[in-house]
Order: structure tokens, then sequence, then C-alpha cells
């Protein structure tokens, strides 16, 4: 007798889990047509038996993961820590009151093997969302920060869309563009503005580069870290182009074609020598980018040109004006912009593109050469 005590001593820790698996299939069946509906099959990557215990909690907690803390839309901003395990943030969930249930949360995510997916960021989570809501987007963080490249070249239409396509921030186009003529905006806040003609736009004011937002950046947050960057950026750059013997506005419009004629930096200082000869001379400047942002549309900012330019009747096509266009056709970055400043001096008076496919230019000193440097194909 002793012996056989001594045996159900030894076995009381395996009876006692025998049991509480036995209790917990028991609830697992009978609350199983609502725990498939509502969680679905466990993750394979736990073991059976802690799969069946979890299964047997949730089953009979059904009702709190459907329901959310309330009715309110509002938007809580969340941020994830690198580190945090799914108890601490199902915790921190609890006190930011986007749940009241944390163990329920932790439990659900470790039966759907989400918690070792949970991603470190932020979020942007209601107290409408249910735990499997929650718990599936916390596998998928925003970004903490948005960062997006405005290119060389790129015209205020073409800034407009990419920013306003870029998710996880808030930038509506048509408040954009309403901002860049100046309909929107407060000169006074930047000095770069100034400078501006009467009726001049930001065209070729706000800098390539690549910016970083919060996310849910709104337009005017964005448009006025671009205009923050742009007074940085252009003041160091017009001081040095004083006394260039053509006004700063008459500079940014000048390096808005160069940017778009050149495509290798080292030829802008010709480029625009010869823009600027022409002009001493009282030539056109017969710039083919200028009529392309005379025809453009939405989607096809820089059409090719397959006809003659002189048909074209704007006020920025210099094949039909002469001098420059009242204002820049694109942001110039800031290598062109140096390259109208230091501009080489040069008889030049024509450039057209080589015909051996390196992008660069042929250039001379008359109309007949010009011609002689054209291409078969």
């Amino acid at each position: 007798m002793p012996k056989l005590i001594r045996n159900l001593q030894v076995s009381w820790p395996a009876l006692t889990l025998a049991v509480v698996l036995g209790l917990g299939t028991l609830t697992v069946f009978r609350y199983l047509p609502s725990l498939v509906k509502v969680v679905g099959s466990p993750s394979p990557n736990i073991p059976p038996s802690q799969a069946l215990v979890l299964g047997a909690q949730l089953a009979t907690s059904i009702g709190g993961l459907l329901s959310p803390v309330s009715s309110d839309p509002a938007v809580i901003p969340f941020n994830v820590i690198q580190g945090q395990t799914a108890s601490l943030v199902a915790a921190n969930l609890a006190e930011a009151g986007l749940i009241d249930k944390p163990g329920l949360l932790r439990d659900y995510m470790r039966y759907k093997g989400l918690d070792v997916l949970i991603e470190t960021g932020y979020f942007e989570l209601s107290t409408t969302q249910t735990i499997p809501e929650i718990a599936l987007e916390l596998t998928d963080a925003m970004p903490a920060e948005i960062r997006v490249r405005l290119w060389p070249g790129w015209r205020i239409e073409q800034i407009a869309a990419a920013l306003s396509q870029r998710t996880y921030i808030n930038v509506n186009a048509e408040v954009f563009l309403a901002h860049a003529q100046m309909a929107a905006t407060q000169p006074g806040k930047y000095a770069f503005v100034e400078y501006l003609p009467p009726g001049g736009t930001v065209e070729g004011l706000l800098r390539p580069d690549t910016y970083i937002f919060q996310p849910r950046a709104t337009t005017i947050d964005v448009f006025e870290q671009l205009f923050t960057t742009a007074d940085k950026q252009l003041e160091h750059l017009r001081q040095e182009a004083v006394g260039n013997g053509i006004s700063w506005y008459e500079i940014l419009t000048l390096a808005s074609i160069v940017e778009r004629e050149t495509i290798h930096n080292d030829e802008g200082a010709l480029i625009a020598g010869v823009f600027l000869r022409r002009l001493q001379l009282g030539m056109p400047l017969s710039a083919d980018p200028t009529t392309q942002y005379a025809i453009a549309r939405p989607g096809d900012w820089w059409p090719r040109l397959t006809f003659d330019p002189r048909q074209v009747e704007h006020p920025f096509n210099t094949y039909t004006i002469l001098g420059l266009p009242p204002g820049p056709i694109c942001s110039p970055g800031e290598a062109a912009i140096r390259s109208v400043i230091n501009a080489a001096e040069t008889e030049y008076l024509y450039f057209r593109a080589a015909c051996d496919d390196s992008k660069r230019h042929n250039f001379s000193y008359t109309y007949e050469q010009h011609l002689a440097n054209a291409c078969d194909y």
C-alpha cells in the first residue's frame, strides 16, 4: 500500500496535466464552432498541448475577442519599440485605452503565432477595432519616417503628383498647386519668395532633395518643409550670384532650361554659356524643353517633339519669343544653378545631342556646322 501511494504521488503532476488537458479538450469541443469561426486554426509553430490550452482559454472568451472597447472612431497613435514582448505591447495597448483585456490579446497572438511577428514602428489604431483586428495590424507597422525623393528637372505638377501618391502622407495635389501658385501662402514667411516677380509662382524654387516627413504629414506640413528647405539652400547660391549681370530669378529660369538640356553635369557651364551668348546677340534661345513645357499635359509632362517647335505659340516657347521665358520650367538642381552662375565664356552658338548614345552634345559655331552634326537615323 505505501508503495502504491508513493506511485500515485509521483504521478500527480501528470495526472493534473491530464485533467487540465481533458477539461481544455471538452471546452474546445463545446465552443468549437465559435472558436473556428472567430479564431481559426492555431499556428503550426506552437506545440499541440499549448494550442489546446490557449484554444480552451480563447473559446470561453469569444465575446471579448469580438467586442471593441468603444464606438469612438478616433485614431490613436501607438508605437512599438524594438525588443518589446507581446505581453508588454498588450499592456501598453490597455494603458492607451485601445483594449481592456491585455491577457486575451496576448493569448490570441500566441495562439495564431502573431506574437513573433509584431513589428517595431508606428501604428494608427482605434478603439472600434477588435482584438483580432489589432493583433493583425501589429504585424504591419507604418514607417516611423516617410522619405520622398524630388528629382532635378521635375516641374511643379510632377512634384504635386509624386507627393499626393505617396502612402502614409496626406497631400492633396490641388491644395499643393494652390500654394505653388502663391494663392494660399503668406509670402512674408519665406525670404526667397521676395525675389519672385509679380504673379510669379514657385516653379523652379522648390529644391530637388530627399525629404523626410512624419507619418500623416498634411499638405501644409509638407509645403512648409519644402519652403523652409528652399530658404536655406537658395540663399547661399543667391549670394554667389550677386554681380552676375542678370537677376537671381533670371538665373533660376535659365538654370531650369540647362537642367532639362543637360545629362552630364560637366557640360552644364558650356550649355549655359551658349544660351547666354545667344541672349547677348538677340537670338532666340530655341530650347526644346521650353516647347515641351508649353505643350505638356498630365501624364506626359515632357513630350517628345515630332514637329517644328515654331508652330507653338506660347509665352514659354523660346522658339517664338526672344529672351528668357517668364519663369523657370522646372526645379533645377544645384549643379545646373552653378552652371549658370559660372557659365563658360564661349563663341559657340549651337549644340545638339551626339549620335553615339553617350548623351553628350556636339557644339558648333555656325548653323551649317549644327546641321552637319545631325544624326542619320
